[in-house]
């Protein structure tokens, strides 16, 4: 029983790592003779007949043609979109855990096309996106080889367009991981929508990209004093959005002071509170005179 990885393999664990991270976010065309014959040998490792095999340009026009046939549009595999698995599976087969050729069909389409279809005659099979559009949220190690290299944690984002574009111009908008309307992406909504979105992690975006500046009229005045405004909105279903007004301690060029609106946690009652959570403090061991 493998108890634990030599250098070795964590030196396998992560070239396929990188490997399966080029492929899950490849915007490259399909690899056609490739994905086809991965899915021959899905299909005839299987007992059953190779299929024939039917292209698209995108999942969303995978759904139009199925549809037409009649047939459940979910069932699908993810190919590329597969990655963590696939490479999970080559990993075990590189080490000689698994069999060479485990699962070795569906790891030929993942790196080479985008979603599949199979069905009992034939398959349907997706073009690669052309756009991909990701953030890093953070760094993370494989968490048996920590302190060897290290991968971003990746999130889709697309800060002016679709975070994933497909060549007949199909795809989704994303901000921070989140699936949104376009809108959002382009903020063509008001504060009251935002409010009123009944996703909470939709509408926490939406409060996110308007600023919260918008959301102060109506809002409750929790405390007021010389140095700024707790403010909190009550949302359904959520917690309430807690905002602490403060102006800036230097002047713009014309002498005026600029004031910020920072979120905090709906916990906080009194200013000083508030702006001691935003340095990291309680609100005994934050000092004003000090801090500015």
């Amino acid at each position: 029983m493998l108890e634990k990885l030599t250098p070795d393999q964590l030196d396998i664990a992560e070239v396929v790592r990188d490997r399966w991270l080029d492929f899950g976010l490849s915007t490259e065309t399909a690899d056609r003779p490739v994905a086809e014959e991965g899915i021959r040998l899905a299909y005839t490792s299987q007992g059953l007949k190779a299929p024939r095999i039917e292209w698209c340009d995108s999942p969303w026009a995978a759904k139009t043609v199925l549809t037409a046939k009649n047939q459940v549009t979910n069932d699908s595999a993810w190919g590329q979109h597969d990655a963590g698995w696939l490479a999970w599976c080559e990993f075990w087969c590189e080490i000689g855990i698994l069999e060479k050729d485990t699962a070795l069909g569906p790891r030929m389409i993942g790196q080479s096309a985008n979603w599949w279809w199979p069905y009992e005659d034939y398959c349907l099979v997706s073009e690669r996106p052309e756009v991909v559009q990701m953030e890093e949220s953070g760094r993370r190690s494989i968490p048996v080889s920590a302190g060897r290299s290290t991968i971003p944690i990746l999130r889709l984002h697309g800060e002016a367009g679709q975070a994933i574009r497909y060549r007949d111009g199909n795809g989704l908008y994303a901000l921070h991981g989140i699936v949104v309307p376009e809108n959002i992406v382009t903020r063509d909504y008001t504060s009251m929508d935002a409010l009123n979105c009944e996703n909470i992690e939709v509408r926490r975006v939406m409060i996110d990209r308007l600023g919260y500046d918008a959301f102060l009229e109506g809002a409750e005045r929790v405390e007021s004093d010389e140095w700024g405004t707790l403010w909190r909105v009550p949302l359904a279903e959520d917690e309430d959005l807690s905002i602490v007004e403060v102006l800036n301690s230097s002047p713009e060029p014309d002498g005026s002071y600029k004031s910020y609106h920072l979120r905090v946690p709906p916990t906080v009652d009194s200013v000083r509170g508030a702006i001691a959570w935003t340095f990291n403090m309680n609100e005994k061991e934050y000092d004003p005179a000090i801090m500015t």
